[in-house]
């Protein structure tokens, strides 16, 4: 390591947190400095090369790395696809913009970028750009939805490209972000002992995923209080005693006695899902307990399939997955 990219560690009075100090020009030392940080990247000049001027602080706890970065150049970073983090940088300053597939995202102060796995993307910092960068381990924050919504993940978890964390609710993951920093660089009690740091990543990454728009954000919002409608109860009724049969939405319509529009407001508002999805959701739950009740040397994965209306024997198991965390075969084979 030359003098030029050197760490100097700091380690806060009052605590024995240390934060990493970089300073490195050149291009080089600034692409092998982050490849030792975070993963291999390619850095490019955006306009004549010189000097990358990059000035970086860096710290981590469990499964979060928090970075402070200056680009005094123009740069284009091109780390391919990131696929064992999540990513979320705000602009302290100059201009911060990714390229993610199709999609080009442009911030300025007070608002950035977010990097989903398995996404190829090229990042672009222009005019000084300053900012600040807290990288999430993947499978701890898909531990953290899984916990939440009591079931296995159907897909990965891919959030909105862009926050604006200068109005709610991006305002309140940044103010998080900003508690952990001061709470860190003070060294403060907080991070004194494990429990502590891990219900402080917990919050980090709960509050980006109530935060920031994601394709699992319509199962997060609680269901509504109060008695639950009537024709609500009287079509739930219907579909546990014709679970077995054919269902289509037309025939929930007509059970109900209101319109289609005001059933699946109903539902979408205290179940948190169309009324179709919840007659899936029986289903699935009726051949959980037969495949439970049944023997592998008697009992068939198909034919509990068909019974309950699943004709489609690859999408079946692709909804028993997403439910239960498990394959049918598995259900069957391991409770005996």
């Amino acid at each position: 390591m030359t003098d030029q990219d050197r760490p100097d560690d700091i380690t806060p009075q009052g605590g024995p947190h240390a934060t990493t100090v970089y300073s490195v020009r050149d291009m080089a030392s600034a692409e092998r400095l982050m490849n030792r940080l975070i993963m291999p990247h390619r850095i490019f000049f955006a306009g004549a090369p010189g000097d990358v001027d990059l000035d970086l602080r860096h710290f981590a706890f469990r499964g979060v790395n928090v970075m402070d970065v200056h680009f005094g150049a123009d740069i284009d970073i091109d780390p391919g696809s990131m696929d064992d983090r999540y990513t979320v940088e705000i602009a302290r300053h100059g201009s911060l913009g990714m390229i993610a597939g199709k999609d080009m995202v442009s911030s300025d102060i007070g608002s950035g970028i977010v990097i989903s796995p398995e996404v190829p993307i090229r990042i672009r910092k222009r005019n000084g750009c300053a900012s600040i960068a807290v990288f999430l381990e993947r499978p701890r924050v898909e531990k953290y939805l899984v916990n939440y919504l009591g079931a296995a993940l159907r897909e990965p978890i891919r959030f909105a490209p862009f926050i604006d964390a200068r109005r709610a609710p991006g305002r309140s993951w940044k103010s998080v972000v900003d508690m952990i920093i001061t709470e860190w660089t003070s060294g403060a009690s907080l991070f004194a002992n494990g429990p502590a740091q891990t219900e402080l990543e917990n919050l980090l990454i709960g509050t980006l995923i109530q935060a920031q728009h994601n394709n699992y954000s319509d199962r997060l919002t609680p269901p509504a209080t109060g008695p639950l409608p009537y024709y609500v109860k009287r079509v739930e009724e219907y579909i546990a005693a014709h679970a077995d049969e054919a269902i289509v939405l037309d025939d929930l319509v007509r059970v109900s006695g209101v319109s289609g529009a005001t059933l699946s407001s109903a539902f979408r508002r205290h179940r948190r899902m169309t009324p179709m999805a919840f007659v899936r959701e029986v289903r699935l739950t009726r051949c959980r307990a037969a495949l439970q009740a049944g023997t592998p040397d008697e009992t068939q994965v198909t034919d509990i399939a068909l019974k309950w209306g699943f004709t489609h024997l690859g999408r079946f198991s692709q909804y028993y997955f997403a439910r239960f965390g498990e394959l049918p075969s598995d259900t069957l084979r391991f409770r005996h």
